[in-house]
């Protein structure tokens, strides 16, 4: 009697303990399982907390661009950039003979020399790269001399009483080195809002493509950034010619001063999510 008794002690002693190791395994898997998905969670709002920060860095840097390319006046949207250049000449047998010592250039009512270098703005840059087949680049600043303006003039064109200046030619030229890109710091209330420094910067990449129009491709290059966002900016070009002046009723062996000036009109034309397609 007393043996079994032991034997049925012993018996309730192990199913106990049995429940117990398995409602600890139940509890130890449930809080695994709670435990996964919390940090999953975390590291979700993490990436979602850095692809927001990424997003409002790169658009309010394409915001910035599109407002300048929207110009100051509001019934003639766009971004004008006047260049105005000449040279002395003498006319001489139905011919223009221009003197290429005398040769100005001013670029949105500033010398050449003002501008030259980083004293140029970056549509002022491209907008002579454009006209007079220059190669500057972006982080040199504008590479020009007065007398590249006469590189749009071919010896032909000076038998002409008004020469016109040869037509622009809209070739592809993508200012691709590593080094030969615009950089955009965040804005002061970016900064104190998500915690920018000034090493974390909106890149920009700028292409000319030969459909009259030019890309500019923000890239955020923050350096804590692990989803940086990439926007798109597409701008056209139009160009007004303006006719010679101090060309009219010359006679021979006359000199003159010969003058012509040149408009570009950067227009903003679409702005959109990821790098050129």
């Amino acid at each position: 009697m007393l043996a079994r008794l032991k034997h049925k002690l012993a018996s309730e002693r192990g199913a106990s303990l049995s429940m117990a190791l398995m409602l600890f395994l139940v509890c130890s898997v449930v809080a695994s399982i709670a435990l996964t998905a919390s940090t999953a969670s975390v590291g979700r709002l993490s990436r979602l907390e850095d692809a927001e920060k990424s997003y409002y860095h790169v658009t309010s840097a394409a915001s910035v661009v599109w407002d300048i390319l929207q110009g100051d006046d509001p019934d003639a949207p766009g971004l004008p950039v006047e260049v105005e250049y000449g040279c002395e000449a003498q006319w001489q047998t139905g011919a223009w003979e221009p003197d290429d010592d005398t040769w100005t250039l001013s670029i949105d009512g500033k010398d050449v020399g003002d501008r030259a270098g980083k004293g140029a703005t970056l549509f002022e840059i491209a907008t002579c790269d454009l006209l007079f087949g220059t190669k500057s680049t972006l982080k040199d600043g504008l590479l020009i001399e007065a007398d590249a303006a006469k590189n749009r003039f071919l010896e032909p064109d000076w038998a002409a009483e008004e020469p016109e200046p040869l037509e622009v030619t809209f070739s592809a030229r993508p200012y691709d080195d590593p080094s030969d890109s615009v950089t955009m710091a965040p804005p002061g209330t970016m900064k104190a809002g998500y915690g920018f420094g000034e090493d974390d910067v909106v890149r920009v990449k700028v292409t000319r493509n030969e459909d009259r129009t030019f890309t500019f491709v923000f890239t955020d290059s923050s350096t804590d950034s692990t989803s940086p966002a990439t926007y798109t900016l597409v701008a056209s070009v139009d160009i007004t010619e303006d006719p010679v002046e101090g060309a009219d009723g010359v006679s021979d062996g006359e000199e003159r001063e010969l003058s012509w000036k040149t408009t570009v009109v950067w227009t903003p034309l679409s702005l959109s999510a990821g790098g050129i397609s």
